[in-house]
């Protein structure tokens, strides 16, 4: 309970009133005891006093709460009525301490970060590259950015100790060029593949890597050390927010702290944004180069693919053939298959594209168990799987990509009505004066 639980003065006094007519006989005791005090030479037994008492009776019939009965006694033995403004200020003192302490592990934190830098720069980026032990190109896929970020945060905490009162102004000031690790982050899967790939078939590279990760100053495996800065930038956020919680509304920097926060939530989200970008620009690229002579171009910022796989194409006939469909954004592939290919991969001259159809113009239909067709402007081709699961989830993302494709393009400028679907001999034409999406 509040403050206003404790008894006031007044109502004490009327305790003590109650108590006098109430319990005549610890009066009468307390007389009787004082009188003998008087007469007898030997020193007297303390009596209890009032607060004393009052303490006692709060004690055991529990009138207040817990949190009410210790305050109340606290007033009672030290006598002071101040207390309250001595908790407040108490108060006040330790969420100073701690939000203090709550800056120092954002300069500390950064410290060990940068050390941990200065370990893989040393023992690893600058040794590899001085004995030629890997070639250049392979150097910059693994550590492209670690120097740039290592500068990067060494002047970012310069910064902070210099005012370490408003580290919000560092925060502020730096935040934008947080950006830089979005770089490295796109670059960070494909490095560990690489770095794979190197202690498996490179065995110089193995025995150096090995040697380093062993010594005394290091004791730590190199992909330990290539994920930190993956990790730093979303740990700002929960730093900060740290020292905002023991920041009152009232401080000068409450709102450049809030401001940091949502700075660092933006850095955040620009580098998982590229990230997710440049891997979608990357499937892209991966099937782009897999097509024989690499045509059509299929490579467009605005387009996606949404689902790859091997279908069974249903000749007039009735015979089954192998196709490699590509469900994108905006159109329907499929492509005869030259070699094996699993999706999202490379393998060079593996598909020779058939057909394109433009999703606009699409309607795809369930027919038996296991099969389904994809209608374009009269031209129609039916597919099948023996597994039912498979044919379901394809008619199910057709069907969204059709209805999310013409939802979008209500807002765009109307453009060529050219939309009918593309065979063999027309596919190398795509992507030049037919135009399928802005």
């Amino acid at each position: 309970r509040r403050l206003r639980d404790i008894p006031s003065k007044r109502e004490l006094l009327k305790w003590s009133d109650w108590r006098a007519k109430k319990v005549p006989k610890v009066r009468e005791r307390s007389w009787n005891s004082s009188v003998n005090e008087m007469a007898s030479p030997r020193t007297p037994e303390t009596s209890l006093s009032f607060s004393r008492e009052l303490r006692q009776v709060l004690q055991e019939r529990n009138l207040l709460t817990a949190k009410s009965r210790s305050k109340v006694c606290s007033m009672l033995a030290g006598g002071t009525g101040n207390t309250p403004t001595l908790i407040r200020s108490s108060e006040v003192d330790r969420r100073r301490n701690f939000r203090l302490q709550a800056i120092q592990e954002i300069v500390s934190s950064e410290k060990t970060y940068l050390q941990q830098l200065e370990l893989l720069i040393k023992y690893f980026v600058k040794p590899l590259k001085a004995e030629k032990i890997i070639d250049e190109p392979s150097h910059v896929a693994l550590f492209g950015q670690i120097e740039m970020i290592y500068n990067l945060n060494g002047e970012f905490l310069q910064e902070l100790e210099s005012d370490m009162d408003n580290v919000a102004k560092a925060f502020l000031r730096m935040a934008p060029f947080f950006k830089l690790y979005s770089v490295y982050a796109f670059d960070y899967r494909n490095a560990l593949l690489l770095l794979q790939h190197l202690v498996s078939k490179n065995a110089g590279f193995r025995r150096f890597s090995e040697m380093q990760e062993s010594r005394s100053e290091v004791q730590r495996k190199l992909n330990s050390l290539m994920i930190v800065p993956i990790q730093r930038v979303p740990r700002y956020k929960l730093l900060l927010e740290q020292v905002i919680l023991y920041t009152s509304p009232g401080d000068t920097d409450f709102k450049a702290l809030k401001q940091s926060v949502k700075e660092i939530e933006s850095t955040v989200s620009h580098i998982n944004s590229s990230v997710e970008d440049q891997e979608v620009t990357q499937v892209l690229i991966n099937l782009q180069n897999s097509l024989v002579n690499r045509t059509p171009n299929i490579v467009q910022p605005s387009r996606k693919v949404f689902k790859e796989g091997i279908l069974q194409k249903i000749t007039r006939n009735g015979e089954e053939i192998k196709r490699y469909c590509v469900l994108m954004s905006d159109i329907f592939m499929y492509c005869k298959v030259l070699k094996e290919r699993l999706p999202n991969t490379l393998v060079e001259n593996a598909l020779e594209c058939c057909c394109i159809f433009p999703l606009k113009k699409c309607k795809v239909y369930d027919l038996l168990p296991g099969n389904f067709k994809i209608t374009c402007q009269g031209d129609g081709i039916i597919f099948s799987t023996s597994d039912l699961q498979m044919c379901r989830t394809w008619v199910g993302f057709i069907r969204d990509a059709i209805d999310l494709h013409i939802e979008c393009r209500k807002t765009l400028r109307k453009e060529s009505s050219k939309r009918t679907p593309l065979r063999k001999k027309d596919v190398k034409h795509f992507g030049e004066e037919y135009v399928l999406s802005p």
